[in-house]
């Protein structure tokens, strides 16, 4: 028994140590404040100052960044021998002692950037002399940077793999010191900021001749480049200046050793003095010259970037001349705001393009050279301002370009991609067509936010292969009123954002999408749309993703009902408040037709969480519909208005919506009630006075038959007319018929109070008129409200409560004429206005107005 009792207590004894163990363990592990994951150790800004050594030894991946590690000590990471990367970055590290990085033979990849690292200092030559295996090493912008006289770096000859280096340039003493010459794998070097003032042909002297790949950041003022600077890199395939500040002139003449040599990028983004004068960077203008581009025109490129350099104007023969131009297969010249297409400029980019066989993407976006629609201010009497609409160039385009034009351009025959973003250009010709050549290739076409007055009629000779068109920012009714446009005929992916899409619903209707019948993704976001009509994608059949985010939609709109082939709905920031129960059930066939595959985004949405949205609320989380948000969690009002959320109204469910039925039963209750009463009272005074009401009924339809009911109007006159004609309606129509035959007049601009509908607003001012006027001139018919007050007014008439229709056209053609007025021509009244205001016209007016209505 004794022995029992002995082997229990031994046996709890066991467990209870068992139990200490893990509890010790487990706290220790917990107590590491880094994140490790398989061989991935993760301390980013933990407060640290010093390198852990608890962390697992077989460690490949370090991250110490943002950190507060001044000093690295000697044998800092002997513990993680296998480690293939290690992240300092931002730790404020001042010093390295030598062998800090002892027995790291397998690092690979060591960032050592933002820093404050004396590298000059003596004790540090050999700091990386243990690194034989680096591949990429970032020892840049580090901010304690000593007198130029005392720089110097580390020895780097030791790492004999280096690939990869970025550095900070500070004096060209630097690489005839520290063994750059033995770097002989060293391919791309980056110098991530310039300190020197000038470039000379001694300053990359002892760079091993290796390097394919030179890259400039944040340089200070550079006041002079000698030509043969970069001569000892005769490998040099990528050259990238970004924020370079200097001359361009001086810039390009960085180019003069690789004359009549291939180079594959030469990129010169943000090169200008500009860009270091004062706090707001404005790049100084620069006129291109053919000096200035003498070297770059005499090599082989591929990709050439010239974005962002204040370019303003270029000379003949620079910018568009190229010894080599079969070479290239991107250009980009985006950013600068110089013209291409006139003067000489015109014959040489044609002349270019037939001789670019081999490019395959063009970009000139972001070029301002000229608006449309400018305000100026005149300081007259009244010290106000007015608006042009470029009255010289209306002239111009009256007197001179009256009759079609035809352009013919010649793409490139392997061009994949064209992008005109933000080109800011007036054009006065309204009646362009484009002949585009050779467009068997071109994918992509970005024309976003092109100010153009009127978009041109894009005739491709041959088929179009246009898959991608970008067209936001420009009115969608320049396109949408074309019935053939062979440029989004094959397009699958339309872009058409902030292009006023709502107006242009509301005046064609169901027509709108036709232009795009092979579309496969359409962006209408931000067009302030709240409705589409039912049929509006009826020839989208292939539609699959459609982005509506940014719009006023109040419910999904069941003309969506049609896409059998959609499988992703963008809904996002709109005004939705719920999904019906018809447009659920779509969702979930739709779900079920596509695979089980559909997303639907509703983020930006804020719901009603009512006892009349419950059953949406529990859909949301019981359909299988996928939700952009994964979690289905969305902003919710509840009923005493405040904000929720979808996920907590969904947990309190029961809670919150526990006494909705009983509010149905009695609105049932009271329905009934309500109903029998109705019902009741006027049967039994129907059965007890039925002689009575037979009489009464029969006396009244006597008088109406005997005598015409009389009417009272608010205004004898209601007058619709175009702002071209509104001078001559303010000055001498109104004060005509108000003072001298005073008659009560409704005109838009002073009778119709602005904040309600507009619509509402016309149909009373109509219904309340005994006459309509329509002044017809030329811009009558292109009025937002035009159909609809004719409409309107067509209206009134045959419900009787409209005496007389009166048309007066001043000077205008017949096709300027509204062809809505055929429908009732009869019922209309014609006075074609003498030129002079003479008393004729003023006749004929009065006596329409006063006769008597047939």
């Amino acid at each position: 028994m004794q022995i029992m009792q002995n082997e229990q207590s031994d046996r709890t004894m066991d467990i209870y140590m068992f139990i200490c163990i893990h509890i010790v363990f487990f706290n220790v592990i917990n107590c590491n404040p880094c994140e490790v994951k398989g061989t991935t150790a993760n301390c980013r800004d933990r407060g640290l100052t010093k390198v852990p050594d608890d962390l697992p030894i077989d460690i490949t991946t370090l991250n110490l960044i943002q950190n507060r590690i001044a000093v690295l000590p000697n044998y800092a990471f002997s513990r993680y021998k296998h480690l293939k990367e290690l992240q300092l970055d931002k730790t404020g590290l001042t010093l390295i002692q030598k062998d800090a990085f002892y027995g790291m033979k397998q690092l690979s990849n060591l960032s050592l950037s933002k820093n404050k690292m004396d590298l000059s200092n003596s004790s540090s030559a050999d700091i990386f002399k243990p690194l034989t295996s680096l591949l990429e090493l970032d020892i840049s912008e580090n901010d304690n940077i000593p007198e130029v006289a005392s720089i110097s770096y580390p020895f780097f000859g030791y790492m004999k793999q280096l690939s990869k280096l970025s550095m900070d340039l500070l004096s060209e003493r630097v690489f005839e010191q520290c063994g750059f010459g033995e770097l002989v794998n060293l391919k791309a070097i980056y110098f991530n900021r310039c300190y020197i003032d000038h470039l000379t042909n001694k300053t990359f002297l002892h760079l091993t001749s290796t390097l394919e790949e030179v890259h400039f950041y944040n340089s200070k003022h550079i006041t002079d480049i000698e030509s043969n600077t970069l001569r000892p890199l005769v490998n040099l395939k990528v050259l990238r200046l970004y924020k370079f500040c200097s001359r361009l002139d001086l810039a390009l003449k960085l180019l003069y050793p690789y004359e009549n040599k291939s180079i594959s990028m030469i990129e010169f983004t943000e090169v200008n003095p500009g860009i270091c004068d004062g706090p707001l960077h404005f790049p100084s203008a620069v006129i291109v010259t053919q000096e200035m581009f003498k070297h770059l025109q005499k090599i082989c490129i591929k990709e050439l970037i010239l974005m962002e350099d204040g370019i303003v104007d270029f000379e003949p023969k620079s910018i568009l001349w190229y010894e080599f131009p079969e070479c290239f297969e991107s250009i980009i010249l985006s950013k600068n705001r110089f013209p291409v297409a006139n003067g000489f400029k015109t014959a040489e980019l044609l002349m270019l393009t037939r001789k670019l066989v081999n490019l395959k993407y063009f970009d000139l976006s972001y070029n301002p050279l000229s608006y449309d629609n400018t305000e100026s201010c005149t300081f007259n009497v009244n010290d106000s301002c007015y608006t042009t609409n470029h009255e010289h160039a209306e002239k111009l385009n009256n007197d001179w370009n009256i009759r079609n034009r035809t352009i013919y351009i010649s793409l490139p025959p392997k061009l994949e991609k064209l992008r005109l973003s933000n080109f800011l250009q007036k054009i006065i010709n309204n009646n362009l067509t484009v002949s585009i050549q050779n467009s068997s290739n071109l994918k992509y076409l970005d024309l976003s936010y092109f100010l153009y007055n009127s978009i041109p009629d894009l005739m491709f000779l041959h088929h179009s292969n246009v898959v991608f068109v970008n067209l936001t920012g420009i009115d969608s009714r320049l396109f949408v009123s074309r019935k053939h446009q062979p440029l989004l005929e094959s397009a699958r992916t339309v872009i058409l954002k902030q292009t006023q899409l709502g107006r242009t619903i509301y005046k064609f209707g169901e027509s709108t999408f036709q232009a795009i019948p092979n579309v496969t993704t359409l962006d209408i976001s931000s067009n302030n749309i709240w409705y589409i009509p039912i049929k509006a994608f009826s020839a989208n059949k292939q539609l699959s993703e459609l982005i509506m985010t940014y719009n006023l939609f109040a419910e999904i709109p069941i003309s969506l009902m049609s896409l059998s082939k959609l499988v992703h709905l963008h809904m996002e920031y709109n005004m939705l408040q719920t999904i019906n129960q018809t447009m659920r059930t779509w969702l979930e066939n739709q779900r079920i037709r596509n695979n089980g595959n559909f997303v639907l985004g509703l983020t930006g949405n804020v719901f009603k969480c009512d006892c009349d949205n419950s059953d949406f609320i529990r859909w949301m989380f019981e359909t299988n519909v996928e939700f952009d948000n994964k979690k289905k969690k969305y902003k919710c009002r509840l009923k005493n208005r405040t904000i929720s959320t979808t996920v907590r109204v969904h947990n309190e469910f029961h809670q919150l919506f526990s006494n909705c039925g009983s509010q149905y039963w009695l609105l049932v209750g009271i329905v009934l009630l309500s109903v029998f009463t109705v019902l009741t009272i006027p049967v039994a005074i129907i059965i007890n006075f039925r002689w009575r009401i037979v009489y009464w009924i029969y006396r009244e339809f006597k008088t109406v038959v005997q005598k015409r009911l009389k009417q009272d109007f608010c205004y004898e006159v209601y007058i619709s007319y175009a702002r071209d004609s509104g001078n001559w309606v303010k000055d001498s129509l109104v004060p005509k018929i108000e003072n001298c035959w005073k008659m009560a007049v409704c005109v838009e601009d002073r009778d119709i109070l602005a904040g309600g509908s507009f619509a509402e607003a016309i149909a009373v001012s109509m219904e309340n008129s005994r006459n309509v006027i329509f002044v017809i001139s030329d811009g009558f018919k292109e009025r937002t409200w035009t159909s609809y007050e004719i409409e309107r007014a067509k209206y009134e008439k045959y419900t009787g409560h409209l005496h007389h229709i009166i048309i007066i056209t001043k000077q205008v053609s017949v096709d300027n004429i509204p062809t809505e007025f055929a429908r009732f021509w009869k019922d209309v009244m014609f006075i074609e206005w003498p030129e002079e205001d003479s008393d004729f016209g003023w006749d004929k007016l009065k006596i329409a107005l006063f006769q008597q209505d047939k």
